[in-house]
């Protein structure tokens, strides 16, 4: 079970805390947004890979009104940043929406 926790003002935007996932083996980072999108209705475009972060577009709808924002975020998997890389499959993991946008 992944515990996925939004972060900042990302917690405001999708109007949730935390989702769980039940993934049945490790996936990546793009992989897992893929899940996340689907259980919160929206969609994450990857506009930007680093290292050690991301740049995404989230299409979501908001009071009705389809929007979509830009924003750099890093993750963080067990209380520790890591690599965009990194394959996960349980624990806990934090997107960490970052100040400066895309």
């Amino acid at each position: 079970m992944l515990n996925v926790k939004f972060m900042s003002n990302l917690r405001t935007i999708v109007d949730k805390k935390s989702i769980k996932l039940e993934l049945d083996e490790e996936k990546s980072i793009e992989e897992i947004l893929e899940f996340i999108g689907k259980e919160i209705n929206s969609k994450f475009e990857i506009i930007k890979r680093e290292k050690d972060h991301m740049v995404l577009k989230l299409f979501i709808d908001i009071m009705g009104q389809k929007s979509s924002i830009t924003m750099r975020v890093k993750f963080l998997h067990n209380n520790e940043f890591i690599n965009i890389d990194k394959k996960i499959k349980d624990g806990e993991l934090q997107i960490l929406p970052l100040l400066g946008g895309g």
